[in-house]
């Protein structure tokens, strides 16, 4: 059975009446579908392309607010390359390669400050310790 037919079967099961402006959701196991209709006084209804075009617009930001998060994850994950006991060459051991860090680190608060959906990971830099 065709999905088209499965639905055109739930409605007529659930007794309900399916239009051309009509559409199906799913919902979480053990909850009935739900079947949505535009309401004419939004505007007039979008088209698929249009709608298509949105949901593609939505994912970009929620992949870019998604990119944005892990920066400031990985940015809190290196803080401690910051502190001045870590770098302070009269004490050793210190980190030898800051300057590593804080590049990698300036690339993340660039992801960090003007995210967007694609993004080309810094790699952290392999910590260099004096001895």
């Amino acid at each position: 059975m065709a999905l088209n037919d499965k639905i055109q079967a739930y409605l007529a099961q659930a007794n309900i009446a399916h239009g051309p402006g009509d559409y199906m959701t799913g919902q979480p196991e053990g909850e009935p579908d739900q079947v949505l209709r535009w309401d004419a006084k939004l505007g007039p209804q979008p088209t698929q392309e249009q709608l298509d075009t949105s949901y593609a617009a939505h994912q970009q930001t929620l992949q870019a607010a998604e990119n944005k998060a892990k920066a400031i994850q990985l940015l809190n994950e290196t803080d401690w390359t910051q502190h001045s006991d870590v770098n302070n060459t009269a004490v050793k051991p210190y980190l030898a390669n800051q300057a590593e860090f804080n590049v990698y680190r300036a690339a993340l608060r660039m992801i960090a400050v003007a995210p967007t959906a694609s993004v080309a990971w810094p790699t952290i830099p392999a910590e260099q310790w004096s001895v």
